[in-house]
């Protein structure tokens, strides 16, 4: 396991930067830090917009990224990369309800867009953007 970190109890109140530091690295050079650091991603919903921010490492040809909203981060997921295309799918339990979100979209230069769809809501999108800090 890659990362040190979980979705339950106490320790899911983890920031961002606590966990981070456990994070895989890529050596300088290598094509995958087009995608790598931190970006902030915001979504507009029927109530408004939110923002979350996610940290993107590489470790041996993969993608991770850490999700984080209101100061707690989850645990790492996979992201997949390809041609400038991303995609994340992501499960958590709030308060007894399991759902799984997927954010597809494309990444130019600093820049991202895209949909998020939620298990929870069939059938409708949410558009977001996304800048790396």
């Amino acid at each position: 396991m890659l990362w040190e970190a979980t979705n339950t109890g106490n320790e899911r109140k983890k920031s961002l930067s606590q966990v981070a530091g456990s994070m895989p690295t890529t050596a300088r050079g290598d094509s995958s830090s087009q995608l790598e650091g931190v970006w902030t991603l915001t979504f507009i919903g029927p109530s408004g917009a939110s923002s979350i921010t996610m940290m993107v490492r590489a470790s041996d040809g993969k993608f991770y990224a850490l999700l984080n909203a209101n100061g707690q981060t989850g645990n790492p997921v996979n992201l997949d990369f390809s041609g400038g295309e991303i995609t994340l799918t992501y499960s958590e339990v709030n308060n007894n309800l399991s759902q799984t979100m997927t954010l597809k979209g494309r990444m130019e230069g600093n820049s991202m867009s895209g949909k998020m769809t939620a298990s929870q809501y069939p059938g409708t999108e949410i558009p977001f953007t996304g800048t790396r800090k």
